[in-house]
């Protein structure tokens, strides 16, 4: 297994880092941050456990970590004004605790009564094998309720 932080830079890859980072959970189904702000060997010790779940290539001293793009769209009706979060999530056999907990995607605040949109989501592609499933949800911030959910997007993973 390649230790995708083990390079001479502590800071690892920094594209690497932006693309799981954005991935990690950092805010919790409140919207409140789920712990303190992370120094920067947590940040190392962090990125090293939860790339280790992942399949990543080596492109020369670059790692790049391995997963899909799922596009989600979305329809909100009744929602004007509202600040909603919407997250993801994997399930299955080898998916790990970083990648079970919601992750925030994006805020959206609907401007009208009824509105559509689209957002896309990075999704790694675990190295344990077994299918899993994303699940989409969009929660409503002011009071933390979940107002929707489609776990119908599964991946098979050999």
């Amino acid at each position: 297994m390649v230790d995708p932080l083990s390079t001479a830079d502590p800071s690892g890859d920094a594209a690497c880092a932006k693309k799981v980072l954005a991935a990690v959970p950092s805010i919790g189904e409140s919207g409140s941050p789920l712990g303190p702000a992370l120094d920067d060997q947590e940040v190392i010790d962090l990125l090293r456990r939860t790339l280790g779940t992942i399949d990543v290539m080596m492109i020369g001293d670059l790692t790049d970590p391995m997963g899909f793009l799922v596009s989600a769209d979305y329809d909100l009706q009744g929602f004007a004004n509202d600040q909603l979060q919407i997250m993801w999530s994997l399930s299955g056999p080898g998916v790990t605790g970083e990648w079970t907990s919601d992750q925030v995607v994006q805020y959206v605040t609907p401007t009208a009564d009824v509105d559509h949109g689209n957002v896309e989501i990075w999704v790694p592609d675990l190295a344990a094998p077994g299918d899993y499933k994303v699940s989409v949800s969009i929660w409503r911030v002011s009071d933390g309720s979940r107002l929707d959910v489609d776990d119908s997007l599964q991946i098979a993973n050999p």
